[in-house]
Protein backbone atom coordinates (compact mmCIF):
# COMPACT_ATOMS: atom_id res chain seq x y z
CA UNK A 1 0.00 0.00 0.00
CA UNK A 2 2.76 2.34 0.57
CA UNK A 3 3.62 2.26 -3.29
CA UNK A 4 -0.12 2.98 -4.56
CA UNK A 5 -0.92 6.17 -5.97
CA UNK A 6 -2.96 8.99 -3.30
CA UNK A 7 -4.24 12.20 -4.54
CA UNK A 8 -3.82 15.60 -3.05
CA UNK A 9 -6.53 17.62 -4.42
CA UNK A 10 -6.29 17.52 -8.35
CA UNK A 11 -2.64 15.96 -8.06
CA UNK A 12 -1.94 12.39 -7.85
CA UNK A 13 0.67 10.95 -6.11
CA UNK A 14 2.81 8.16 -7.08
CA UNK A 15 3.44 6.19 -4.20
CA UNK A 16 3.10 7.94 -0.37
CA UNK A 17 6.46 8.95 0.58
CA UNK A 18 6.86 13.25 0.82
CA UNK A 19 10.43 14.79 0.57
CA UNK A 20 9.27 17.68 3.36
CA UNK A 21 10.50 20.84 3.08
CA UNK A 22 13.94 21.78 4.92
CA UNK A 23 14.59 25.59 5.94
CA UNK A 24 18.17 25.51 3.52
CA UNK A 25 19.14 27.56 1.25
CA UNK A 26 19.97 26.49 -1.90
CA UNK A 27 19.69 29.31 -4.18
CA UNK A 28 22.00 31.58 -6.16
CA UNK A 29 22.68 34.94 -4.76
CA UNK A 30 19.72 36.94 -7.22
CA UNK A 31 17.42 34.22 -5.56
CA UNK A 32 17.19 32.21 -8.52
CA UNK A 33 17.17 28.21 -8.40
CA UNK A 34 20.36 27.21 -8.83
CA UNK A 35 21.85 24.30 -10.66
CA UNK A 36 23.46 22.28 -7.77
CA UNK A 37 19.76 22.53 -6.41
CA UNK A 38 18.19 20.69 -9.34
CA UNK A 39 20.55 18.46 -9.28
CA UNK A 40 19.61 17.30 -5.60
CA UNK A 41 15.85 17.38 -6.17
CA UNK A 42 16.41 15.14 -9.18
CA UNK A 43 17.91 12.97 -7.11
CA UNK A 44 15.39 12.31 -5.13
CA UNK A 45 13.26 12.42 -7.76
CA UNK A 46 14.82 9.15 -9.14
CA UNK A 47 15.22 7.85 -6.30
CA UNK A 48 11.02 7.40 -5.74
CA UNK A 49 10.03 10.29 -3.75
CA UNK A 50 6.01 10.73 -4.84
CA UNK A 51 6.32 14.42 -3.87
CA UNK A 52 8.94 16.68 -3.18
CA UNK A 53 8.55 20.33 -1.02
CA UNK A 54 11.15 22.88 -1.74
CA UNK A 55 13.00 24.63 0.39
CA UNK A 56 11.19 28.15 1.65
CA UNK A 57 11.25 31.37 -1.41
CA UNK A 58 11.32 34.24 -0.15
CA UNK A 59 7.65 36.27 -1.37
CA UNK A 60 9.71 39.47 -0.82
CA UNK A 61 11.81 41.29 -3.39
CA UNK A 62 13.72 43.43 -1.09
CA UNK A 63 14.52 40.90 1.90
CA UNK A 64 15.25 37.60 2.31
CA UNK A 65 16.52 35.59 5.01
CA UNK A 66 20.35 34.64 4.04
CA UNK A 67 22.02 35.31 0.71
CA UNK A 68 21.16 32.30 -0.69
CA UNK A 69 17.59 31.38 -0.16
CA UNK A 70 15.33 30.95 -3.05
CA UNK A 71 12.84 33.78 -3.80
CA UNK A 72 9.72 33.70 -5.71
CA UNK A 73 8.99 37.07 -5.90
CA UNK A 74 9.95 38.20 -9.46
CA UNK A 75 8.98 36.50 -13.33
CA UNK A 76 12.33 35.80 -13.83
CA UNK A 77 13.26 34.37 -10.12
CA UNK A 78 9.64 31.87 -11.01
CA UNK A 79 11.25 31.27 -14.46
CA UNK A 80 14.26 29.34 -13.12
CA UNK A 81 12.68 26.80 -11.43
CA UNK A 82 11.15 25.29 -15.16
CA UNK A 83 14.11 22.94 -15.73
CA UNK A 84 13.74 22.26 -11.92
CA UNK A 85 10.41 21.27 -12.12
CA UNK A 86 10.91 19.30 -16.21
CA UNK A 87 13.13 17.23 -14.61
CA UNK A 88 11.19 15.81 -11.05
CA UNK A 89 8.24 15.27 -13.30
CA UNK A 90 10.46 13.33 -15.81
CA UNK A 91 10.06 10.84 -12.82
CA UNK A 92 6.84 11.37 -12.39
CA UNK A 93 7.06 13.04 -9.02
CA UNK A 94 5.20 15.98 -8.32
CA UNK A 95 6.60 19.28 -6.47
CA UNK A 96 5.42 21.77 -4.19
CA UNK A 97 6.97 25.62 -3.45
CA UNK A 98 7.20 26.58 -0.20
CA UNK A 99 6.59 30.47 -0.20
CA UNK A 100 7.78 32.45 3.05
CA UNK A 101 7.05 35.70 4.67
CA UNK A 102 10.15 36.86 6.60
CA UNK A 103 11.42 39.91 8.46
CA UNK A 104 14.79 40.52 10.61
CA UNK A 105 12.85 39.81 13.54
CA UNK A 106 11.76 36.45 12.49
CA UNK A 107 15.24 35.45 11.87
CA UNK A 108 16.65 36.95 14.73
CA UNK A 109 13.87 34.38 16.73
CA UNK A 110 15.07 31.30 15.02
CA UNK A 111 18.66 32.20 15.24
CA UNK A 112 18.08 32.74 19.49
CA UNK A 113 16.54 29.05 19.57
CA UNK A 114 20.08 27.53 19.15
CA UNK A 115 21.34 29.99 21.99
CA UNK A 116 18.78 28.78 24.88
CA UNK A 117 19.40 31.05 27.54
CA UNK A 118 17.95 34.57 25.14
CA UNK A 119 14.66 32.45 24.39
CA UNK A 120 12.67 34.26 26.85
CA UNK A 121 13.73 37.46 24.87
CA UNK A 122 13.15 36.08 21.48
CA UNK A 123 9.41 35.29 22.61
CA UNK A 124 8.91 38.76 23.67
CA UNK A 125 10.08 40.34 20.58
CA UNK A 126 7.79 38.19 18.52
CA UNK A 127 4.91 39.35 20.65
CA UNK A 128 6.06 43.15 20.30
CA UNK A 129 6.48 42.30 16.32
CA UNK A 130 3.01 40.45 15.96
CA UNK A 131 0.54 42.74 18.44
CA UNK A 132 2.30 46.03 17.50
CA UNK A 133 4.28 46.50 15.01
CA UNK A 134 2.47 44.59 12.25
CA UNK A 135 -0.61 46.62 10.70
CA UNK A 136 -3.60 45.80 9.17
CA UNK A 137 -2.61 47.27 5.75
CA UNK A 138 0.78 45.34 6.52
CA UNK A 139 -1.07 41.85 6.78
CA UNK A 140 -3.16 42.08 3.56
CA UNK A 141 0.03 43.35 2.04
CA UNK A 142 1.87 39.91 3.49
CA UNK A 143 -1.14 38.00 1.93
CA UNK A 144 -1.48 39.74 -1.54
CA UNK A 145 2.58 38.88 -1.73
CA UNK A 146 1.48 35.05 -1.33
CA UNK A 147 -1.49 35.09 -3.76
CA UNK A 148 1.38 36.90 -6.52
CA UNK A 149 3.81 33.78 -5.47
CA UNK A 150 0.64 31.40 -5.69
CA UNK A 151 0.41 32.91 -9.25
CA UNK A 152 3.91 32.64 -10.26
CA UNK A 153 4.30 28.98 -8.79
CA UNK A 154 1.97 27.56 -10.87
CA UNK A 155 2.70 29.73 -13.93
CA UNK A 156 6.12 28.12 -13.66
CA UNK A 157 4.62 24.77 -13.64
CA UNK A 158 4.96 24.29 -9.70
CA UNK A 159 2.16 21.55 -8.77
CA UNK A 160 1.14 22.88 -5.67
CA UNK A 161 2.47 24.94 -2.46
CA UNK A 162 3.04 24.12 1.20
CA UNK A 163 1.81 26.42 3.80
CA UNK A 164 4.41 26.31 7.27
CA UNK A 165 2.71 27.01 10.40
CA UNK A 166 5.98 25.40 12.44
CA UNK A 167 9.39 26.71 13.63
CA UNK A 168 8.36 29.89 14.50
CA UNK A 169 7.85 30.74 10.72
CA UNK A 170 5.59 34.05 9.85
CA UNK A 171 2.32 31.42 9.96
CA UNK A 172 3.24 29.53 13.21
CA UNK A 173 3.57 33.14 14.95
CA UNK A 174 0.25 34.40 13.94
CA UNK A 175 -1.68 31.12 14.72
CA UNK A 176 0.21 30.76 18.05
CA UNK A 177 -1.63 31.58 21.52
CA UNK A 178 1.67 31.81 22.36
CA UNK A 179 3.16 34.56 20.02
CA UNK A 180 -0.45 36.20 19.15
CA UNK A 181 -2.27 38.56 21.40
CA UNK A 182 -3.43 40.85 19.01
CA UNK A 183 -7.22 41.86 19.55
CA UNK A 184 -8.16 42.42 16.51
CA UNK A 185 -10.19 40.72 13.59
CA UNK A 186 -6.47 39.11 13.14
CA UNK A 187 -6.17 37.65 16.66
CA UNK A 188 -8.18 36.95 19.58
CA UNK A 189 -9.48 33.25 19.51
CA UNK A 190 -8.67 30.42 17.29
CA UNK A 191 -10.71 31.99 14.33
CA UNK A 192 -8.96 35.08 14.15
CA UNK A 193 -5.79 33.90 14.58
CA UNK A 194 -6.35 31.93 11.95
CA UNK A 195 -8.13 33.89 9.42
CA UNK A 196 -4.82 34.63 7.47
CA UNK A 197 -5.14 31.38 6.40
CA UNK A 198 -8.09 31.13 5.51
CA UNK A 199 -7.47 34.27 3.28
CA UNK A 200 -3.94 32.60 1.76
CA UNK A 201 -5.99 29.82 0.67
CA UNK A 202 -8.82 31.16 -0.39
CA UNK A 203 -6.46 32.94 -3.07
CA UNK A 204 -5.11 29.86 -4.25
CA UNK A 205 -8.35 27.72 -4.42
CA UNK A 206 -9.62 30.62 -7.19
CA UNK A 207 -6.31 29.76 -8.88
CA UNK A 208 -6.97 25.79 -8.42
CA UNK A 209 -3.61 25.37 -7.26
CA UNK A 210 -3.36 22.63 -4.46
CA UNK A 211 -2.66 23.62 -0.86
CA UNK A 212 -0.84 21.76 1.43
CA UNK A 213 -0.31 22.87 5.05
CA UNK A 214 2.52 21.77 7.64
CA UNK A 215 1.24 22.38 11.15
CA UNK A 216 3.19 21.57 14.61
CA UNK A 217 0.59 20.18 16.58
CA UNK A 218 2.02 20.78 20.50
CA UNK A 219 3.65 23.51 21.25
CA UNK A 220 4.59 22.02 25.24
CA UNK A 221 4.08 24.97 27.20
CA UNK A 222 1.29 26.29 29.61
CA UNK A 223 -0.99 27.78 27.55
CA UNK A 224 0.65 26.73 24.42
CA UNK A 225 -1.29 25.10 21.25
CA UNK A 226 -2.45 21.09 22.41
CA UNK A 227 -3.98 18.17 20.53
CA UNK A 228 -7.68 19.54 21.21
CA UNK A 229 -6.83 23.02 19.90
CA UNK A 230 -4.77 21.38 16.95
CA UNK A 231 -7.85 19.61 16.27
CA UNK A 232 -10.11 22.80 15.64
CA UNK A 233 -7.58 24.65 13.46
CA UNK A 234 -7.13 21.57 11.28
CA UNK A 235 -10.89 21.38 10.67
CA UNK A 236 -11.31 25.04 10.16
CA UNK A 237 -8.41 24.52 7.46
CA UNK A 238 -10.07 21.87 5.82
CA UNK A 239 -12.96 24.18 5.86
CA UNK A 240 -10.84 27.21 4.08
CA UNK A 241 -10.25 24.36 1.45
CA UNK A 242 -6.59 23.35 2.22
CA UNK A 243 -6.15 19.69 0.27
CA UNK A 244 -4.03 18.36 3.04
CA UNK A 245 -2.02 18.39 5.97
CA UNK A 246 1.28 17.53 7.13
CA UNK A 247 1.64 17.18 10.90
CA UNK A 248 4.55 17.41 13.37
CA UNK A 249 3.60 16.93 16.82
CA UNK A 250 7.21 17.67 18.51
CA UNK A 251 9.07 20.15 16.39
CA UNK A 252 8.72 23.13 18.63
CA UNK A 253 10.76 25.62 20.07
CA UNK A 254 9.18 25.12 23.97
CA UNK A 255 9.16 21.23 23.41
CA UNK A 256 13.49 22.06 22.30
CA UNK A 257 13.61 24.26 25.66
CA UNK A 258 11.76 21.62 27.88
CA UNK A 259 13.48 18.48 27.00
CA UNK A 260 16.37 19.93 26.77
CA UNK A 261 17.21 20.37 30.23
CA UNK A 262 17.73 16.94 30.69
CA UNK A 263 19.84 16.03 27.82
CA UNK A 264 23.05 15.54 30.33
CA UNK A 265 21.41 12.94 32.45
CA UNK A 266 20.82 11.15 29.47
CA UNK A 267 24.11 11.41 28.32
CA UNK A 268 25.37 8.50 31.52
CA UNK A 269 22.56 6.50 31.02
CA UNK A 270 23.20 2.95 28.35
CA UNK A 271 21.59 2.51 25.42
CA UNK A 272 18.83 0.03 24.79
CA UNK A 273 18.59 -2.18 21.87
CA UNK A 274 15.89 -2.16 19.02
CA UNK A 275 12.79 0.39 18.95
CA UNK A 276 13.57 0.69 22.41
CA UNK A 277 15.90 3.73 22.06
CA UNK A 278 12.10 5.49 21.24
CA UNK A 279 13.57 7.36 24.82
CA UNK A 280 16.55 8.73 23.41
CA UNK A 281 14.98 9.80 19.94
CA UNK A 282 12.44 11.85 21.77
CA UNK A 283 14.81 14.40 23.42
CA UNK A 284 16.52 14.96 20.41
CA UNK A 285 14.90 17.82 17.96
CA UNK A 286 16.53 20.01 14.79
CA UNK A 287 18.00 22.55 17.08
CA UNK A 288 19.67 20.09 19.76
CA UNK A 289 23.53 19.94 19.64
CA UNK A 290 24.56 16.65 17.94
CA UNK A 291 27.53 15.81 19.95
CA UNK A 292 25.06 13.08 22.23
CA UNK A 293 24.40 10.50 19.11
CA UNK A 294 28.14 11.80 17.31
CA UNK A 295 30.41 10.76 20.53
CA UNK A 296 28.38 7.60 20.98
CA UNK A 297 27.27 6.39 17.69
CA UNK A 298 28.93 3.07 17.77
CA UNK A 299 27.03 2.56 20.57
CA UNK A 300 23.65 2.75 18.45
CA UNK A 301 21.85 -0.27 17.30
CA UNK A 302 19.72 0.38 13.89
CA UNK A 303 17.44 1.48 12.91
CA UNK A 304 16.90 3.83 15.17
CA UNK A 305 13.15 5.71 15.09
CA UNK A 306 10.28 7.63 16.92
CA UNK A 307 7.41 6.82 14.66
CA UNK A 308 4.69 4.79 15.82
CA UNK A 309 3.45 6.30 19.31
CA UNK A 310 4.42 9.54 17.59
CA UNK A 311 1.87 8.76 15.08
CA UNK A 312 -0.73 6.89 17.10
CA UNK A 313 -0.99 9.77 19.96
CA UNK A 314 -0.94 12.91 17.86
CA UNK A 315 -1.65 11.87 14.45
CA UNK A 316 -4.47 9.64 14.83
CA UNK A 317 -6.95 12.14 16.90
CA UNK A 318 -6.17 14.86 14.43
CA UNK A 319 -6.83 12.40 11.18
CA UNK A 320 -9.82 10.66 11.99
CA UNK A 321 -11.69 14.09 12.37
CA UNK A 322 -10.82 15.00 9.14
CA UNK A 323 -11.86 14.14 5.01
CA UNK A 324 -8.39 15.28 3.65
CA UNK A 325 -4.78 13.55 3.61
CA UNK A 326 -2.97 13.49 6.73
CA UNK A 327 0.94 13.12 6.41
CA UNK A 328 3.01 12.25 9.25
CA UNK A 329 6.01 13.79 9.82
CA UNK A 330 8.57 12.93 12.43
CA UNK A 331 11.45 9.59 12.88
CA UNK A 332 10.44 7.28 10.67
CA UNK A 333 13.49 5.26 9.50
CA UNK A 334 12.24 1.93 8.35
CA UNK A 335 10.01 0.39 5.69
CA UNK A 336 7.90 -1.10 8.03
CA UNK A 337 6.72 1.52 10.17
CA UNK A 338 5.65 3.56 6.96
CA UNK A 339 3.56 0.57 5.81
CA UNK A 340 1.78 0.19 9.28
CA UNK A 341 1.45 3.94 9.64
CA UNK A 342 -0.27 3.52 5.97
CA UNK A 343 -1.97 0.54 6.60
CA UNK A 344 -3.41 1.25 9.39
CA UNK A 345 -5.18 4.56 8.23
CA UNK A 346 -3.28 6.76 11.04
CA UNK A 347 -1.88 8.52 7.76
CA UNK A 348 -1.93 8.41 4.09
CA UNK A 349 1.34 9.87 3.75
CA UNK A 350 4.65 9.72 5.35
CA UNK A 351 6.50 12.77 5.16
CA UNK A 352 10.75 12.37 5.39
CA UNK A 353 13.51 14.84 6.26
CA UNK A 354 16.79 13.47 7.40
CA UNK A 355 16.62 9.51 6.26
CA UNK A 356 16.61 11.38 2.67
CA UNK A 357 19.78 13.90 3.26
CA UNK A 358 21.28 10.88 4.31
CA UNK A 359 20.80 9.17 1.38
CA UNK A 360 18.53 10.89 -0.99
CA UNK A 361 17.87 7.15 -2.19
CA UNK A 362 16.20 5.29 0.23
CA UNK A 363 12.71 5.33 -1.11
CA UNK A 364 13.95 3.38 -3.81
CA UNK A 365 15.85 0.91 -2.04
CA UNK A 366 12.34 0.62 0.07
CA UNK A 367 10.76 -0.24 -2.55
CA UNK A 368 13.72 -2.36 -5.15
CA UNK A 369 13.93 -4.09 -1.27
CA UNK A 370 17.91 -3.16 -1.64
CA UNK A 371 17.67 -1.28 2.23
CA UNK A 372 14.50 -1.41 4.93
CA UNK A 373 15.76 0.95 6.99
CA UNK A 374 17.66 4.31 7.10
CA UNK A 375 20.98 4.85 9.07
CA UNK A 376 20.34 7.96 9.81
CA UNK A 377 21.55 7.87 13.93
CA UNK A 378 19.87 11.65 14.09
CA UNK A 379 22.70 13.15 14.79
CA UNK A 380 21.52 16.51 13.79
CA UNK A 381 25.05 17.73 12.57
CA UNK A 382 22.93 18.31 8.73
CA UNK A 383 20.15 20.80 10.26
CA UNK A 384 23.33 22.37 12.43
CA UNK A 385 24.69 23.40 8.93
CA UNK A 386 21.37 24.76 8.11
CA UNK A 387 21.47 26.59 11.70
CA UNK A 388 24.26 28.02 11.23
CA UNK A 389 23.92 29.52 7.33
CA UNK A 390 21.08 31.75 9.41
CA UNK A 391 24.06 33.37 11.09
CA UNK A 392 26.67 33.36 8.15
CA UNK A 393 24.39 34.18 5.11
CA UNK A 394 27.92 33.63 2.96
CA UNK A 395 27.51 30.02 3.83
CA UNK A 396 25.43 27.53 1.99
CA UNK A 397 23.84 25.23 3.30
CA UNK A 398 25.15 21.29 2.14
CA UNK A 399 22.41 18.71 0.52
CA UNK A 400 24.49 15.78 2.51
CA UNK A 401 25.15 14.40 5.82
CA UNK A 402 28.49 14.95 7.39
CA UNK A 403 28.43 12.05 9.01
CA UNK A 404 28.17 9.30 5.99
CA UNK A 405 30.41 12.16 3.74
Amino acid sequence: MIFTSFSIGGIRIKNRFIKSALVDFPGELNGYCSESYIRYLEKLARGEVGLICTAPASIQSDFRANHYQLSISSQKAADSYKDLIEKVHYYNAKIFLYPEYSNEVLIKFLISIIEPSHHARAFENMRTWVTSSLKRDEIMEIIDLYKKAAIRAKQAGFDGILLNATFGTFLHTMSSSALNNRSDEWGGDLTGRMRIFKEIIYNCKTLDFPVMVRWNVKDYNPGGRDIKESIKACQLLQSYGADALELSAFSSVESTIALNKDIEQRKFLPFIEGNDLVDYYRIMHPFIQNSFFVDRKDEIKLPMEYAWGHAYYNVWPIKKSLDIPVSLLGGVRTLESAKKIVTSGTSDFVSLMQTLVYDPQQCRKFKEDISCYSGCISCNCCMNQMFLSLKDPSRPYLHHCLIKG
